[in-house]
């Protein structure tokens, strides 16, 4: 067993290698949840479907001390500025829901502005990292890495 880092909120982070990609598997020891950070860039689509291979779904941010507890661990351990979540609009414009979850959006982090927003096409939003973390509304149709998440060990497997 590893020594378990406070800083990391009682978390513990290792390397594990599946298929093509090498994904970060996270455990938050005092909710249980797990998170995997993949780190190849595919769209939002895809991203989910991965997820939902492995047992997960895409990053569901429940509260603010999640929300810091993700910018911390992804600014400390990975070099992209950008990973998919499940915050969307694909279902109505406007209308934020995460995937895999009934509730709506809730307020408690930051939105960060993309630019004109373009109603053509469907809209997910990506975790920002940068001084902070804030949420980007982003074409789905954009490469991003991604962090899937769950309650229940995740069937790590390769992915096609």
């Amino acid at each position: 067993m590893h020594r378990v880092d406070a800083v990391a909120v009682f978390s513990m982070i290792f390397m594990i290698g599946v298929g093509c990609s090498k994904p970060t598997v996270i455990y938050r020891l005092y909710s249980l949840q797990r998170y995997v950070v993949y780190t190849d860039k595919v769209d939002w689509f895809k991203a989910e479907r991965n997820c939902k291979r492995i047992g997960g779904e895409l990053l569901t941010i429940n509260d603010k001390k999640e929300h810091d507890f993700i910018f911390k661990v992804l600014k400390k351990k990975f070099a992209l500025d950008e990973y998919w979540i499940g915050l969307n609009d694909i279902a109505k414009d406007f209308e934020f829901v995460w995937s895999g979850q009934p509730k709506k959006f809730v307020g408690y982090v930051l939105l960060c502005g993309s630019g004109r927003h373009d109603t053509s096409d469907p809209h997910c939003f990506a975790a920002h990292i940068w001084n902070g973390m804030c949420l980007c509304h982003k074409l789905c149709s954009y490469r991003k890495a991604y962090i899937c998440e769950n309650r229940k060990p995740l069937k790590l497997k390769a992915r096609t």
